[in-house]
């Protein structure tokens, strides 16, 4: 239920939060990992109580934990024209493409895909796949239209952005029920 339970007060201190500036611009202070952690416990019981937010405050730190495993690793995601993707994690898609094995870059908001062919892709795409085996469409995929290294990055950090705030206000709010 709590993918938190088992996280060591030590990875936890570890983990280095970005943007703690604007974090303080937003909440009047820093992120503090292990609070947060602390806090999810308490509102939860020792991790025993099912409680909504606690439960979304420990979905986001795990995410901050483990950026590269995502939940929806193994999803089976189809596109418009109905060909079908098995989503894998970062790193499984690292793994298969140093292991020379076909993955691709996912883009959802444009239904593209992209072979993953060098290092460079890895870092342009959040999501990644295989084409399932059950695919009654059959086509080759089409190239992602070339996405911009810059406003990668600048997707990227407004997605840790949004995260870092969503955890905070998760852990504000759990503050004020407690």
């Amino acid at each position: 239920m709590y993918k938190t339970k088992d996280i060591s007060k030590a990875e936890l201190k570890a983990l280095a939060i970005k943007n703690q500036d604007e974090i303080v611009a937003l909440t009047g202070s820093e992120l503090d990992p292990v609070q947060a952690w602390e806090v999810i416990k308490q509102a939860s019981d020792n991790f025993t109580k099912s409680d909504l937010k606690a439960q979304e405050a420990d979905e986001l730190l795990f995410e901050m934990l483990h950026p590269d495993e995502k939940s929806n690793t193994g999803e089976i995601y189809t596109m418009s024209d109905g060909f079908q993707w098995k989503l894998s994690s970062k790193a499984e898609a690292k793994k298969r493409f140093i292991a020379d094995k076909e993955v691709y870059g996912i883009d959802r908001d444009t239904e593209t895909e992209a072979l993953i062919e060098s290092k460079e892709d890895l870092g342009r795409f959040e999501e990644f796949g295989v084409e399932h085996k059950n695919n009654d469409v059959k086509r080759k995929p089409k190239k992602a239209a070339n996405k911009k290294t810059a406003s990668s990055k600048e997707t990227i950090r407004i997605q840790e952005k949004e995260r870092a705030r969503a955890l905070s206000l998760l852990e504000l709010e759990l503050l004020i029920a407690a």
